[in-house]
């Protein structure tokens, strides 16, 4: 409400500026190219050491203070190290590529020795020039660091989330970074006069939310004071234009190489890949809930919720758990309910488990067993049902009292199996909100300037809840719609590029 009390109709004008630098245009292009070598090579360690040519190639892209400077401050000699070896696992992976890790090298060298200019603050400081008699002013940018102007402007310095909560329009913004990086943030109406600035081989078209129409103009009446002007680039590369495509294409390429790998048995169930920052896969059964992690809007908290599978989107935190949940929801349950209780329980849930499986085998497969269970008054949805219902992952099916009148089970046995399946699922269910309670606490208290560094630097956080385990938070990538043949075995774990 603040927010429209303060608007007004002056002219609002946003302008879309690119910033030409020959060197950082190179070594964009080679960062690429590199990276496809790597994609290829199937090699872990490689891939590990690349991590921190990202987070090079991210600083030099974002920061606004002296490259020099900046990376004493943030690489210490174990990550020049790492560089440096990365470098020569790549020429021995392939010595023609020596030519490629040669002018990759000398970048660095010349960033580290602070030959190269950062281009991006120089045009910062001319446009902040032009407007001498000017206050009110922001600079937004994602990467979070703290500069001293050497000028008289009133100058914040702030992170989308922080601009957002602040309530204020502003005379001027400046946005580091080109308008498709804040996609999901929507600046327009913030500032009277507002520009972007940007390395030309970035895409500097606005990015267009749900909240706003393809068409400027047709927007409601709020919008008629609004101009934008993008200057045109001064390099067109196609190779920069569709390096967003780089990663979806490794991960189709993932999910065909997996596909081919597994071996195909009836045992297999359907499931959904998604890819992950690091370059890393996790497959999930379809449907599956999924913990995520969110910054709470108008604050600098977070929070967290389950969404479905299908909802998951680019850019989401998730939690996993660094080792199966099943064994948790095990061991707790004994520690809460006795493991004397517990055990007993359990066993009756294993036998009918067990003679389930043994007639499943009657009949060779999970289709043909289906149609058994059909012919006796039991539907079941799917094959990939059927399968849960004879394994641990679902306890108590729907159809359990005919699943166990089929499989000939005396009433008392019946009863007591049932009420077994009631205990075990009740039990799942306390240690399930005992464990989201603890990680919505240690998340709540987690530094959040700390998190959202590490996460942009390394895409993934790793935290320990005492006397539960390690779990890391992910960034998603990519999520892979298309459902795909999955081994068991290969559900909810951290998979490696194949």
């Amino acid at each position: 409400m603040n927010l429209l009390t303060n608007y007004d109709k002056e002219p609002r004008k946003i302008f879309s500026e690119p910033v030409n630098s020959g060197k950082i245009n190179s070594f964009q292009n080679n960062y690429w190219k590199l990276k496809k070598v790597i994609d290829i090579s199937e090699h872990s360690e490689i891939s590990s050491n690349f991590d921190k040519l990202t987070y090079f190639r991210a600083i030099v892209l974002s920061t606004l203070r002296d490259y020099k400077d900046i990376f004493e401050e943030k690489f210490v000699g174990e990550d020049w190290s790492k560089l440096t070896e990365l470098f020569e696992q790549v020429i021995d992976l392939d010595p023609g590529y020596t030519s490629l890790v040669e002018e990759l090298f000398e970048f660095v060298k010349l960033i580290k020795s602070g030959k190269i200019e950062n281009l991006l603050f120089i045009k910062l400081l001319e446009e902040l020039k032009a407007i001498a008699s000017a206050s009110n002013i922001v600079i937004v940018n994602n990467y979070r660091e703290n500069i001293q102007f050497e000028c008289s402007h009133d100058i914040s310095l702030l992170t989308p989330y922080q601009m957002m909560k602040s309530e204020i329009i502003y005379d001027y913004i400046f946005f580091i970074g080109s308008p498709n990086k804040y996609k999901s943030f929507n600046s327009i109406f913030l500032g009277n006069k507002i520009k972007y600035l940007y390395f030309d081989f970035f895409n500097g078209d606005m990015k267009i939310t749900g909240t706003f129409s393809k068409s400027l103009k047709t927007i409601s009446n709020i919008n008629e004071t609004i101009e934008i002007k993008k200057i045109e680039k001064h390099i067109t590369n196609k190779e920069y234009e569709q390096a967003e495509d780089i990663p979806k294409a490794n991960l189709s390429l993932w999910v065909n190489r997996y596909e081919s790998a597994i071996n195909k048995t009836d045992e297999n169930m359907l499931g959904r890949v998604l890819q992950f920052e690091n370059n890393k896969h996790m497959v999930f059964p379809l449907n599956s809930k999924i913990r995520t992690v969110y910054i709470e809007k108008d604050s600098s908290y977070l929070k967290m919720k389950s969404k479905s599978l299908n909802h998951l989107f680019e850019g989401d935190w998730i939690i996993i758990k660094r080792f199966t949940e099943n064994q948790f929801y095990m061991k707790r349950s004994k520690e809460l309910f006795g493991e004397e209780r517990y055990e007993k329980n359990l066993d009756l849930i294993k036998r009918y488990k067990e003679s389930l499986m043994r007639r499943k085998r009657d009949f060779d497969t999970y289709s043909n067993f289906r149609k058994e269970l059909k012919k006796n008054n039991i539907e079941v949805k799917s094959d990939t049902v059927l399968r849960t219902w004879t394994v641990m992952d679902v306890v108590k099916p729907g159809a359990l009292k005919d699943l166990l009148k089929y499989l000939n089970y005396s009433d008392e046995v019946t009863m007591k199996t049932i009420k077994a399946a009631n205990f075990i699922n009740k039990a799942h269910a306390k240690v399930g909100r005992e464990l989201s309670n603890h990680l919505k606490k240690i998340i709540s208290n987690i530094d959040f300037e700390e998190i959202l560094e590490t996460m942009e630097r390394d895409h993934f956080y790793i935290f320990n809840i005492e006397g539960v385990g390690e779990f890391v938070l992910e960034t998603v990538r990519y999520v892979h719609h298309e459902a795909i043949e999955v081994q068991p075995k290969d559900l909810y774990k951290i998979l490696d590029t194949i």
